[in-house]
């Protein structure tokens, strides 16, 4: 599966300076590859998962998906059988993840860690779970904070009160104003 932007319609600035792989704010296209029993017409089983891809977006994510692509990659013979309970995953914080963090970055992780809806701090693609940059042009900090979303939560609400508490904090604008992009790793089930 793959969530891209839609062509052919409009995208907005971002509020502030988004992580290197963000998408551009605006509405978005789910492309997703499925298998088909051969006991469901194939065009209602594209429909049923049509409508679970969009509902879940919008629901669970609080995306705005204006589309979703569909490819047909199999079909099989006799009922589908429901996924497999797989063991809960173990967790695998990187060491940055599980060492306390010192400086600004390390209050703001604690003020990010107290947000409720907050699972934990992140960082996957290593790094801090918190990087704090200070701008000259115009002048103030730019904030990133990594985080997975705990079970029950809205992420674009979790992301919003992290962004303003973390906003709060008075160290955080001792050079200007400062600007926070919350990057939602992790969505926990």
């Amino acid at each position: 599966m793959r969530i891209g932007p839609a062509p052919h319609e409009p995208v907005a600035e971002p509020a502030v300076r988004p992580p290197a792989s963000a998408l551009p704010p605006g509405p978005l296209r789910i492309e997703a590859a499925f298998t088909a029993s051969l006991t469901q017409p194939v065009q209602q089983a594209a429909e049923q998962l049509r409508t679970t891809l969009l509902d879940g977006a919008a629901e669970r994510l609080g995306l705005t998906a204006v589309a979703v692509d569909l490819s047909l990659t199999d079909l099989h013979e006799g009922p589908e059988e429901p996924p497999s309970k797989a063991p809960p995953a173990r967790s695998s914080a990187s060491s940055a993840e599980r060492e306390p963090l010192r400086g600004p970055g390390g209050e703001l992780a604690d003020v990010a860690s107290a947000v409720p809806g907050v699972a934990r701090l992140t960082a996957p693609l290593g790094g801090r779970p918190v990087r704090v940059e200070e701008q000259d042009d115009p002048p103030g900090r730019h904030v990133q904070i990594q985080l997975a979303v705990a079970p029950g939560h809205h992420p674009l609400e979790v992301a919003r009160a992290v962004r303003a508490a973390v906003t709060a904090v008075p160290t955080v604008d001792t050079r200007g104003p400062a600007t926070v992009a919350v990057l939602v790793t992790e969505v926990a089930a």
